[in-house]
């Protein structure tokens, strides 16, 4: 009985996944994301690209760790696609220092917007694109 109810909420789980558009597509393979024990609470225990992710930060420190995570994502993402677009209002990477993460900062096109609403604009403009390898904002 207990294996009945893993494969309903396997297949359930399944079934949410393409729901919300992140279901494995036919000729479409996630790229590799080494995020270690992260991953086993992932959807099919890989990083779901092709989506929109929100990382918020309401403390320096935290800021700092978040925009370390995405520079790790943005090194994977960027293999298959050399270039990312980083918008902000108010640019706190400094571009030399994603060396650290393997990324090579003449590869990322920094846009300061002056305005949320630009910078929402920019973002969805750059989303569009299908040569740009990520988009942050």
């Amino acid at each position: 009985m207990q294996t009945n109810q893993k494969e309903k909420m396997d297949l359930l789980r399944k079934e949410i996944l393409c729901l919300q558009g992140l279901d494995a597509k036919p000729g479409h393979e996630q790229p590799h994301v080494a995020l270690g024990p992260i991953l086993e609470n992932m959807p099919g225990q890989a990083f779901p690209t092709g989506a929109i992710h929100e990382f918020i930060s309401t403390t320096p420190a935290a800021s700092a760790a978040t925009t370390g995570f995405i520079a790790a994502l943005l090194n994977t993402l960027m293999k298959s696609n050399p270039c990312c677009i980083w918008v902000s209002l108010h640019r706190k990477v400094f571009p030399p220092a994603l060396k650290v993460f393997g990324i090579d900062p003449d590869r990322v096109i920094f846009i300061d917007a002056g305005s949320e609403k630009e910078a929402l604009w920019v973002i969805e403009e750059a989303l569009k694109c299908k040569a740009i390898g990520a988009v942050v904002g």
